[in-house]
């Protein structure tokens, strides 16, 4: 059985060594819910920058059905699921990495665990 209390601190230690700090915004909304071109800051969490593979595919032409596969990098950050939920990261947050902003696509729980997140970033 899995112990989740150790995994989380092994997890939390390793983004503490290794990891680097993240700011998370939102943009502002007008009284009828549109976005009004501000943004605001909801909070900021440590975690492991990397990519991960997403597969894109194309249909094939005429009537050859062979579809055409290619890998795709996404940026993505390793982070634990409390910090997350702590600042209560949405989709469509924005992250600034590198003097590049990116926009929150999906924040997956790593094997439903309750103690990692993914949270998968595409460029504005």
């Amino acid at each position: 059985m899995l112990n989740t209390k150790f995994e989380a601190y092994k997890i939390k230690r390793e983004i503490e060594r290794s990891g680097r700090s993240f700011l998370v915004f939102r943009r502002k909304e007008n009284d009828y819910g549109e976005p009004s071109g501000k943004h605001f800051l909801v909070g900021g969490f440590r975690g492991l920058y990397h990519e991960v593979n997403t597969n894109v595919t194309g249909l094939g032409n005429g009537s050859n059905n062979n579809s055409t596969f290619r890998a795709r990098k996404k940026p993505a950050i390793l982070c634990l699921l409390e910090d997350i939920k702590n600042i209560k990261v949405q989709v469509n947050d924005f992250v600034i990495l590198n003097e590049k902003t990116f926009r929150v696509d999906v924040a997956k729980d790593i094997q439903e665990l309750g103690i990692v997140c993914d949270l998968i970033l595409e460029e504005v």
